[in-house]
């Protein structure tokens, strides 16, 4: 069918009438909040079958109104007519032989696009969490901060905060299996400081540590370059995952993170982290570094199942190894060997050398009244920017749309635009280009607000004529760091309790 044939006619115009009857049950089904994952036959104009897989998660909005579904439609026809043509030559051994080999070509080819097409699904289904997490832990932080709640309330926040790090914690290693096998992950390399990041790891995780009474100790050989050249936030995840888990499964004894050098087949960094864990039964070790792998069952704190697929995932990305030592009852060594350039520390960015430990409490006297407009079609993300705006004294508007960001804009010209990247009506990248097109619309600062992470829809945002992107869920001190950096704000900071 042409799209003008279509436009404005129901599914069940495309449908058998048995189709048609099912679909209508299920439409009822979804608009009760229901997921489904079936099998459908659709008519084509020629009056030939089409069978499809569909997967449909229905949408709905704010007031819990249903607005319809989220569908992925897979084309398995000739899944469908190899099925019976097996069925039609199963008593003629010699044709079943051949069609066996055909057949498992088609799964193998049928494998692959289901796996890409999981990929997609999970990657836009990843997107749509990171959405309200925003809200989750933006409020939870903002309550936080509140002079007059309670110690009891206090810690509720605190797990509503916990449990909200740990689902986007999952989250991003679905993102980053997801990213992983569609072939969209790419390595960044830059010069960066080594020894300020393994500091960074081994400072985080010596308070789990500690909490569990284990030894956390770092050896490092006297020969290790302070400065290399690679993926810094890769490498970061690595060291978080192995020294995490290693903290997780030990219950006495220590943790020992060791770098070292190499240089056969060039130059290379050795690291391994050591535990006095329970080790790992040799039958088990391989299975260790498949997704949703978990092999403690008894062990309190479960995690994803995700973070030694994606640390090898990552490292054979980056062009290293990882391997594993252990015996059960006396511990484990993983060993990791990337490729390493060294670099001298004239080729690393000027970095802040300790994070800020004080909170941002308002703006500081004598600057100028900051007017900054909020493009979000979010109400949760409306509110939770106004209230953060608010509690810096700055005066805010809402746009619910790029539309109405354009009109705004004109109309009140704002500072900074805090902008979402899918909006109804007109999204943010048609509203960045409308406004940098309009008078004075190049010397406004404008930032977005996205859910997404993927490098390919970050470069659409600057082509647009994005400033700089923070992703959701953000920060407090994100916020206010980049309006220093946009606007050249100064703020008045209150002591962080300990």
């Amino acid at each position: 069918y042409s799209e003008e044939e279509m436009k404005g006619r129901p599914a069940t115009d495309f449908m058998f009438e048995e189709e048609a009857t099912d679909h209508l049950r299920k439409m009822e089904s979804r608009c009760q909040g229901l997921p489904e994952h079936y099998e459908r036959c659709f008519r084509r104009k020629d009056g030939e079958p089409l069978w499809t897989l569909i997967s449909a998660t229905p949408i709905f909005d704010d007031e819990h109104h249903f607005q319809g579904s989220f569908a992925m439609v897979t084309d398995i026809t000739d899944r469908r007519q190899a099925v019976e043509e097996l069925r039609l030559y199963k008593d003629q051994l010699e044709e079943i032989v051949q069609q066996r080999t055909a057949e498992l070509l088609l799964a193998r080819n049928a494998a692959e696009a289901a796996n890409k097409a999981k990929s997609m699904f999970l990657a836009n289904m990843s997107h749509e969490l990171r959405t309200p997490m925003n809200a989750i832990l933006g409020f939870s932080s903002l309550m936080c901060r509140e002079p007059d709640i309670t110690a009891s309330q206090r810690e509720k926040l605190d797990i509503v905060n916990r449990s909200g790090e740990h689902l986007l914690a999952l989250i991003n290693d679905v993102l980053d299996i997801t990213k992983i096998e569609a072939g969209r992950l790419q390595v960044a390399k830059a010069p960066f400081d080594l020894s300020r990041l393994v500091r960074d790891v081994v400072n985080m995780m010596n308070l789990r540590a500690e909490e569990k009474g284990l030894q956390l100790l770092l050896d490092q050989a006297a020969e290790l370059p302070r400065h290399i050249k690679g993926d810094e936030a890769r490498l970061r995840q690595i060291l978080v995952n192995l020294v995490g888990n290693a903290v997780k499964f030990t219950e006495r004894g220590g943790i020992t993170i060791r770098l070292a050098t190499g240089k056969e087949n060039g130059e290379r960094l050795l690291i391994e982290v050591e535990d006095s864990g329970p080790g790992i039964a040799p039958q088990d070790q391989e299975k260790l570094f498949q997704p949703f792998v978990q092999l403690a069952e008894s062990c309190d704190q479960k995690g994803t199942g995700l973070g030694l697929a994606i640390t090898r995932q990552f490292v054979e990305l980056m062009g290293g190894t990882v391997g594993l030592d252990s015996e059960v009852g006396r511990g484990s060594i993983f060993r990791i060997e990337l490729p390493a350039e060294f670099v001298s520390a004239s080729d690393v960015p000027i970095q802040q050398t300790d994070a800020r430990i004080d909170e941002v409490c308002g703006l500081a006297p004598g600057q100028p009244d900051y007017r900054i407009l909020i493009a979000e079609d979010n109400r949760m993300n409306q509110l939770l920017l106004t209230k953060l705006m608010d509690g810096l004294g700055i005066t805010t508007k809402v746009a619910k749309d790029g539309a109405e960001c354009v009109e705004m804009f004109q109309e009140w010209r704002p500072h900074l635009i805090w902008m979402d990247r899918r909006m109804p009506v007109m999204d943010g990248v048609e509203a960045t280009k409308r406004i940098r097109a309009l008078p004075g619309g190049r010397e406004i600062s404008i930032v977005a607000l996205t859910a997404s992470v993927f490098s390919e829809e970050q470069q659409v945002l600057f082509d647009a004529g994005i400033d700089e992107f923070l992703s959701k869920p953000y920060r407090f001190d994100e916020i206010c760091d980049c309006m220093a950096r946009r606007l050249g704000m100064k703020y008045i900071y209150a002591p962080t309790q300990p």
